[in-house]
């Protein structure tokens, strides 16, 4: 596969609405019984946590994301984790 060289000095890919995105997130989230948390950062951004708690926690699972310019990909796949909603039982 040959590279198509559009992306010289930037992202110029498909962009998404984040706020759209981290909306959606919560819903799903709020609905399969997560906690919403946002942390309140110096310069004053507002980070988005998500939190679940399984009756029989064996595992812990850690999962972050984040945007490196405007490529969509990471948040996109949280978002649809979050809305398939197939964890294991035990974590």
């Amino acid at each position: 596969m040959k590279p198509l060289g559009l992306n010289h000095g930037g992202y110029f890919g498909e962009t998404i609405d984040i706020e759209s995105v981290l909306s959606d997130c919560v819903v799903a989230a709020e609905s399969y019984g997560w906690t919403v948390h946002w942390l309140q950062t110096e310069n004053g951004l507002r980070l988005q946590t998500l939190y679940r708690a399984a009756e029989t926690a064996n595992r812990k699972i850690y999962l972050s994301s984040g945007i490196h310019g405007d490529e969509p990909a990471a948040p996109l796949a949280m978002c649809r984790l979050i809305t398939e909603n197939m964890w294991p039982e035990d974590a």
